[in-house]
């Protein structure tokens, strides 16, 4: 049965940390928008760089390169006590666990899933990584080796960590492939919501550069590139660049994403993975192998190569950033949408390091050197469709094809009432926390002063985690709201402490009959639709009594009447069936 047959997988929520600063998807997309070059020398709180630099790439204990795409992000900093960890437990464990556990719960808040709404569900969880650097750290002094050193840096625990936490009760696996561990770790959990394994899954990638010996040992396969710069398809390609990112993304099947009325990013119509076999060496890619790969992954979605509408607009290639694994890549590339293949100089020739620069056919594949807009669509063309490789350096090989969702299928049930107030809840683990929210929310509003604070308040509520400490204000305006935070931070006034762990219960006030007065409520049954909605339905209701007993009014009159004695409102055969009305 085709994946098109079983259903594509929706992305529902995804976060990031990389290179530049970059600590959301909002901030990846603007670097892609207008790129920079984030490479910077290794810092010293990773390694000193310098001491183990030597021009030759192969001498012994030293590496050819200083610089690597590293984070910015101290990888030291972690809020143990939030994921309830013990210091001394959250000292052994692995940042990249750490930074993990981070990433995965920005991703549900990117996806609109609290905390308690998830727990005990089997969840599936699927982390790809390529090095283990801090449990190298470590080893370097067996006699100080922390007591959770075991359990801080086996990499099965990456993902296990996650499920613990979480208390998520679906596959939980950790997956090296090196460089196509994270597509790796995306098929895997495609596959699980679509056996039925888990009804929600996270994928993963995680790769920290703390320690020399990665750079030591790719060093001396001559690998990298001296100048820590991946070169793709270029004249002076060299070797790869190194460096350090943690991202998650949130999937369920389409079906059930739509069901759930899930914000979906985007869609995954199909995933593939295969192997080089035997090669040459070890390390040596096919471009069999990758181009077969392309088409049975385009096969299993229920596309035809053949025709021009079924194949994508946009190809991510893996780039190796080596002339030979470039130029393997491109004819793979062409081979599988093209065939037979355009001329691509260097196919095959292993030996040959000074051959004329690559290329795939002009009439056939645009490769950009500057951002371009997306391929203009055809008349009645929806879907934007983008494939993306992923090759790791033992021949694992992983495609997936990406489409755009043109469809919505949240559910917009909140009024959009100028003048009705909205209640928004903030929430954070801690006093400290809660107040760093509202300060990002305050330079939030500022910078969009359009949203509406209903859909803020609403989303705050419903799609956010309730933590223990808590902010509420009510507001009818974003200028309203910011001035609102603004005052509570400068008066630094105390926050609601609540217990979360305590089970809720409920509370019923019994408040009696009350001051009556007239065109009370009217204001709110002339803006809310929904509260008008409610007093129509009630109106129906005491419609179908007994004569006897219909009253002679209806209760949106009742309740819009101005004035004494035109408003009966005073009278308790009125005022009493409208008090109890809501």
């Amino acid at each position: 049965m085709s994946t098109d047959e079983l259903g594509p997988i929706a992305i529902i929520g995804s976060a990031c940390r990389f290179a530049g600063g970059i600590n959301s998807p909002n901030g990846l997309l603007k670097l892609l928008r207008k790129p920079r070059d984030v490479q910077a020398l290794i810092p010293k709180n990773r390694f000193a760089a310098s001491g183990f630099f030597h021009a030759g790439g192969q001498y012994h204990g030293h590496t050819n390169v200083k610089s690597a795409y590293v984070l910015d992000q101290d990888p030291a900093v972690f809020d143990a006590s939030f994921f309830d960890i013990k210091p001394v437990e959250a000292q052994a464990l692995d940042p990249q666990q750490r930074l993990l556990l981070e990433v995965v719960y920005e991703g549900l808040e990117s996806a609109g899933i609290a905390l308690e709404n998830i727990r005990g569900t089997d969840t599936g969880v699927y982390v790809g990584q390529m090095s283990s650097d801090y449990e190298i750290l470590q080893l370097r002094d067996s006699q100080s080796l922390p007591n959770y050193h075991t359990l801080g840096t086996q990499r099965a625990i990456l993902a296990n960590r996650i499920s613990h936490f979480f208390d998520w009760t679906g596959p939980s696996i950790s997956i090296d492939t090196t460089c196509s561990s994270n597509l790796i770790a995306i098929h895997f959990a495609a596959q699980a919501l679509r056996c039925g394994e888990a009804r929600q899954a996270v994928a993963c990638g995680t790769n920290l550069l703390l320690g020399p010996e990665h750079f030591i040992g790719y060093s001396k396969l001559m690998m990298l590139s001296p100048e820590g710069k991946s070169k793709m398809w270029d004249e002076g390609a060299n070797g790869y660049a190194c460096g350090e990112g943690v991202a998650a993304i949130v999937l369920k099947t389409l079906r059930n994403a739509i069901q759930d009325g899930d914000r979906i990013e985007c869609v995954l119509r199909a995933t593939g993975v295969n192997q080089d076999g035997c090669t040459k060496s070890i390390t040596m890619p096919s471009p069999q192998a990758q181009a077969a790969l392309i088409q049975d992954t385009y096969r299993k979605a229920g596309l035809d190569l053949h025709k021009s509408e079924d194949r994508c607009q946009y190809f991510e290639a893996h780039g190796t950033g080596t002339r030979f694994g470039d130029s393997v890549e491109a004819e793979a590339i062409q081979s599988a949408f093209f065939s037979p293949p355009a001329q691509i100089s260097g196919a095959g020739l292993p030996n040959d390091m000074q051959s004329p620069p690559l290329y795939v056919g002009s009439k056939n594949v645009e490769v950009p050197t500057s951002t371009i807009p997306w391929p203009v669509m055809k008349p009645g063309q929806l879907v934007r469709r983008a494939s993306v490789n992923s090759f790791g350096v033992g021949g694992t090989n992983a495609h997936a094809i990406v489409e755009n969702y043109p469809f919505s299928t949240t559910a917009n049930d909140i009024e959009h009432t100028s003048g009705i107030p909205a209640s928004i809840l903030f929430s954070a683990a801690s006093e400290k926390s809660l107040n760093a929210l509202l300060e990002s929310y305050k330079h939030y509003l500022e910078e969009h002063p359009m949203i509406n604070v209903h859909d803020l308040g609403a989303t705050l509520m419903n799609h956010r985690s309730l933590l223990r400490h808590r902010a509420v204000f009510t507001a009818s305006s974003t200028t309203e709201l910011r001035a609102l935070i603004e005052h509570r931070l400068e008066q630094a006034a105390p926050f609601i402490d609540a217990v979360t762990s305590r089970p809720s219960r409920m509370l019923a006030i019994f408040t009696g009959q009350g001051a009556q007065y007239a065109r009370m409520g009217a204001e709110l049954l002339l803006k809310s639709p929904f509260s008008r909605k409610v007093f129509d339905t009630l109106d129906s209701y005491l419609s179908e009594l007994s004569p006897e007993e219909t009253p002679s009014w209806p209760l949106t009159t009742e309740l819009l009447t101005d004035g004494i004695p035109q408003s009966r409102r005073v009278y308790g055969p009125v005022f009493e069936p409208i008090g109890n009305c809501p």
